[in-house]
């Protein structure tokens, strides 16, 4: 009889573990991967919605970057434009220098008359109403001048005249306030009261030489301005002179009269 030879039997546990082991494998890949998703789920709805004003500066700033890489692409273009024409002349970089100098200066220049022009453009409203306010002290000027023409013309007409002519003011004592009658001629000034007081008008003030107007002006300012006033009486000579009197009396807060008379005519008080 043949001799049966020994059989080690067939088994499939080793496939079963390893298969076993893949799928655990797999399992936990996948575990990890739906954690990860979870996490990233999560996250994203805990990002807050961007507002309207920051999708507003992010779309402005992707036009800014935009504008600027159309604006590097523009001076690569130049850029290779100049070297082309570099290469087909003579270039040599000290040129390149001292014309990127020439530039920079350019741009100084530009950058501060750019700045002066901006300064002026910020002031032109102050300067629009100093303009005004000139205009206007103007126009009050040449109103005051036109109305010292036609006294010229006037005391000049009056002084035309062949024949003097007196002229009477009348004197009142039913106001409250004390007038003085002016008397102003060339380097002479003379100062009489117009109320009457008792038989007899008190004595007139004379002031004469060049100084008749500062003496007249020194003399009036020691009077009350709320009980007395002045009744400027102007000669044609006395019209240099007529201007301070008037304006240092108003600023001193007096009130007056005018009065034009001729060179020649005798001022009487009635």
């Amino acid at each position: 009889m043949r001799r049966k030879k020994n059989q080690i039997p067939f088994s499939l546990f080793a496939f079963q573990d390893a298969i076993a082991s893949v799928c655990g494998f797999v399992v936990l890949i996948a575990l990890i991967l739906a954690l990860e998703l979870t996490n990233q789920i999560v996250e994203e709805a805990a990002r807050p919605v961007p507002s309207p004003a920051a999708l507003t500066d992010l779309t402005n700033e992707i036009s800014t970057l935009k504008s600027d890489v159309a604006t590097l692409k523009q001076t690569s273009e130049l850029w290779d434009e100049m070297s082309r024409q570099a290469s087909r002349s003579h270039f040599s970089p000290e040129n390149a220098e001292a014309e990127l100098l020439q530039a920079e200066r350019r741009l100084a220049e530009s950058l501060t008359e750019n700045e002066r022009l901006q300064a002026l453009i910020a002031n032109e409203n102050e300067t629009k109403t100093s303009r005004d306010e000139l205009l206007r002290e103007m126009e009050k000027q040449k109103a005051e001048l036109a109305d010292l023409d036609a006294q010229i013309a006037n005391l000049r007409r009056e002084q035309s005249l062949t024949r003097s002519a007196s002229i009477y003011y009348a004197s009142t004592n039913d106001v409250r306030e004390t007038p003085w009658l002016v008397d102003v001629a060339e380097r002479r000034i003379i100062v009489r009261s117009l109320k009457s007081e008792g038989a007899a008008p008190k004595r007139p003030l004379e002031f004469s030489g060049r100084a008749a107007p500062s003496g007249f002006l020194s003399w009036a300012r020691q009077r009350d301005k709320n009980a007395e006033y002045f009744v400027l009486v102007v000669r044609p000579s006395g019209v240099a002179s007529y201007d301070n009197i008037r304006n240092s009396l108003e600023k001193n807060g007096f009130k007056i009269g005018i009065d034009l008379v001729g060179e020649t005519s005798t001022v009487e008080i009635d």
